[in-house]
């Protein structure tokens, strides 16, 4: 049903195996249009992919289903362009162009071809090809450790201040007495949890920022909620950026020992979406 509508629609299927191709072409007989697709070789990553040696067999298949597909482009994917000048990413270069090539050899047209992601596409001019497929960087996150390439946050994950109290020193906050403050202490009580992708793992670990400056969570982060150790004035109402221009996802990322890409795409379905400057 779904590669039908796809097919209806004329969206670009991928293809890496002999299954795949037929499901696309069933797709194609069921809707009477031409399936677009675009054949994906393995060059490294190991996922998916059609791997070389089962390459020309895929490609043979390919022309043999002419009437009912239509090439629209190849690809591949890197395993390692997020690490500056590492090898792999020449060595994948290399077996995509010999995959290309083979192709081409056999009799099948490449009208596009495309193999970077988000830190190829700003590290490695020479994997650019026809396109470039930008993921994490559309989110304004940089995809390589300490660099920011002028990319800007284009999402912000923001709360509010539900309640603010005060709590005597030697009292523990949250669920398990993870936190214990060591003095009088202001806790700020704020809306979201784990249940809409704030990490558990920034129990104790994360900041965010209230009214411009930066709070650190205290106590385990629960289902619903979290709790901040008050740093200046707070009160009920008051937005919370759990991530944004600061901290920037990759900051709260660092904090809970994961990566920017897991805080961006994480956020669960209860949580509204604001377009800024949508029309």
């Amino acid at each position: 049903e779904d590669i039908e509508r796809c097919v209806a629609t004329e969206v670009d299927l991928g293809v890496s195996n002999s299954r795949m191709l037929q499901e696309v072409c069933a797709g194609a007989i069921a809707t009477g249009k031409k399936a677009r697709v675009q054949l994906k070789v393995d060059t490294g990553v190991s996922r998916n992919g059609c791997s070389l040696s089962q390459w020309p067999a895929l490609i043979a298949e390919t022309l043999e289903a002419g009437p009912l597909v239509e090439v629209t482009g190849m690809w591949s994917h890197l395993a390692n362009a997020d690490i500056p000048n590492h090898r792999s990413v020449h060595e994948q270069r290399l077996l995509f162009d010999q995959a290309c090539a083979m192709a081409e050899a056999i009799g099948l047209g490449i009208p596009l071809r495309h193999l970077a992601n988000s830190p190829a596409a700003l590290l490695c001019p020479e994997t650019h090809y026809d396109l470039v497929r930008v993921g994490i960087a559309l989110y304004g996150v940089s995809p390589v450790e300490g660099r920011d390439f002028g990319l800007r946050p284009a999402m912000a994950l923001v709360a509010s201040v539900a309640s603010v109290k005060t709590v005597e020193a030697g009292a523990s906050v949250s669920y398990g007495a993870t936190w214990t403050a060591t003095e009088e202490t202001s806790i700020a009580l704020v809306l979201g949890g784990y249940a809409d992708g704030i990490p558990r793992s920034a129990s104790n670990s994360a900041e965010v920022s209230i009214n411009g400056r930066l709070h650190p969570i205290v106590g385990r982060v629960a289902m619903d909620q979290f709790m901040v150790a008050l740093q200046g004035e707070a009160q009920v109402g008051d937005e919370v950026i759990i991530f944004g221009s600061a901290p920037t996802a990759n900051d709260f990322a660092r904090a809970c020992e994961t990566i920017g890409y897991e805080i961006v795409t994480r956020i669960g379905p209860r949580v509204p979406r604001v377009y800024v400057g949508a029309p």
